[in-house]
């Protein structure tokens, strides 16, 4: 079988984490091979990955615009559209989740004063 890849993939076993749905959906992989231009990745044979992904590195602190090239029985190949910091505010989705995050955090410290003041015992969620 000839060789496509345009670069040299490095084999390795890497932590790494698919996210969809405006990474509101995740998948658990493995890094098996990877190159400035994509990798392969194994993944459990029953997921359902869609055509286009970020793929999170955390050991690397790198996170990859990613489109699905191929899909066999060990796992599915991707290629690297551009690399995105993890909290790029550029995202449309940045802003967006942070002020959720905002609102859930003060949601939780009036929950907890509520539950407080009841004369419950509640755990410091962070």
């Amino acid at each position: 079988m000839q060789e496509r890849r345009r670069v040299e993939r490095v084999k390795t076993l890497l932590k790494a984490r698919i996210y969809f749905n405006h990474r509101m959906a995740s998948i658990e992989c493995a890094i098996r091979n990877i190159s400035s231009l994509g990798a392969k990745v194994t993944i459990d044979k029953t997921a359902a990955v869609p055509d286009e992904f970020e793929l999170e590195i955390p050991s690397r602190n790198k996170f990859y615009q990613a489109k699905l090239r191929w899909r066999d029985a060990e796992g599915i190949g991707m290629e690297f559209v551009e690399e995105v910091a993890a909290e790029d505010p550029a995202n449309p989705q940045f802003e967006q989740l942070r002020a959720e995050n905002v609102r859930l955090k003060a949601a939780v410290q009036i929950l907890t004063k509520k539950l407080e003041d009841l004369g419950q015992d509640v755990p410091k969620l962070y």
